[in-house]
């Protein structure tokens, strides 16, 4: 009895060492699918008809297991074609890290959203004050001007109580009242809070001209400066009042603002250099189509007015010297012309003789 069961158990154990070797190299070898199935059918809660009895065997301890979990994920690989592996370890230390990284990216865009969203309210903030009634413009002052209305000076600016302080464009402003007639430079300057400081140096008037333009006065004349600009229309005999030169050349004078031809250029150089010995003698001077000048000097008892022959317009400061020079060194009775063209050597000539 004893002897014919050793042999079966030496078989037993051989069988199933051989089917352990088989399913370890890769399952070659093995008997067709049938079998197997059949015999793992026969056999449930066994691996190919072996684990239910590894755990007894003394001879393989610890294989039972294993060799189950490998099976179970074998079998579970071919039925779904591979399956996904299964995922990697992350050290802890490294897992912490990758937090922190996320977090601070989150920080960082965190503080940049803030950032960008303090920049616009203060933005905002600073655009509600500027065009708030309390930086608007309350106090205009205007100084230099003599001449110019200040009500001409607030129709050119326009700065009313409600125009914001941040909107006074100083060099447009600037630009708008050198276009006034009398107006020769304009300055304007913003004092913070409210108030618009302008500042003018007007023209100086030098000469008149005819004109055609009307100003209410059956004798109107253009009163013009030395560049030519017409800076009012004014009665003939306010003028003369004044003082002012009467220039004649071929065109006559426009309106206001507007400026004289260039052929006007040389006869207003000398009257706004014309010395005050020789101005209160001159009564008007005359431009010539050639540019030629030539001074009307106010004429003797019973005598006819002598003139003062400047030729072209240059060196004229030495010639309006000479003309001064030779009237006072001389008598003036019966002088016809005094010429100066060449003012080192002047020339007079009487009534009655060539010299």
């Amino acid at each position: 009895m004893t002897s014919s069961s050793a042999p079966s158990t030496s078989k037993d154990d051989e069988g199933r060492l051989k089917r352990l070797v088989q399913f370890l190299l890769g399952e070659k070898g093995r008997e067709p699918t049938t079998t197997v199935s059949h015999r793992r059918r026969s056999r449930p809660g066994g691996v190919g008809g072996f684990a239910p009895h590894a755990g007894k065997d003394p001879a393989l301890p610890g294989l039972a297991g294993k060799t189950a979990s490998d099976a179970s994920s074998r079998r579970g690989g071919g039925a779904r074609g591979g399956g996904a592996s299964p995922r990697p370890f992350v050290h802890p230390r490294i897992l912490d890290r990758r937090i922190e990284v996320i977090r601070e990216g989150g920080r960082r865009r965190l503080r940049r959203l803030v950032a960008a969203a303090s920049v616009v309210a203060a933005i905002g903030l600073a655009a509600a004050v500027a065009y708030s009634p309390v930086l608007g413009v309350r106090h205009v002052r205007i100084a230099g001007a003599q001449r110019t209305t200040e009500a001409e000076v607030r129709s050119v600016v326009h700065l009313g109580a409600d125009r914001p302080m941040v909107e006074v464009d100083a060099q447009a402003l600037a630009g708008r009242l050198r276009a006034l007639p009398w107006v020769a430079t304009a300055r304007v300057t913003r004092e913070w809070p409210s108030t618009v400081r302008i500042s003018l140096t007007e023209r100086a008037a030098v000469a008149t001209l005819t004109t055609t333009a009307p100003c209410g006065a059956p004798d109107c004349v253009a009163v013009v400066d030395a560049s030519g600009r017409v800076l009012a229309l004014a009665p003939g005999a306010e003028a003369r009042a004044a003082g002012l030169v009467a220039v004649t050349t071929g065109a006559p004078a426009g309106t206001a603002g507007s400026s004289l031809d260039a052929s006007a250029g040389g006869a207003l150089a000398v009257a706004a250099a014309l010395p005050v010995s020789l101005h209160r003698r001159v009564t008007s001077i005359d431009a010539a189509p050639d540019g030629e000048v030539t001074l009307h000097l106010t004429p003797m008892a019973a005598q006819p007015a002598p003139t003062v022959l400047l030729g072209r317009p240059d060196r004229v400061a030495d010639k309006l010297t000479a003309a001064a020079t030779v009237l006072a060194a001389v008598k003036p009775d019966g002088i016809v012309t005094i010429d100066v063209r060449v003012p080192e050597a002047p020339a007079l000539t009487r009534s009655g003789s060539n010299r």
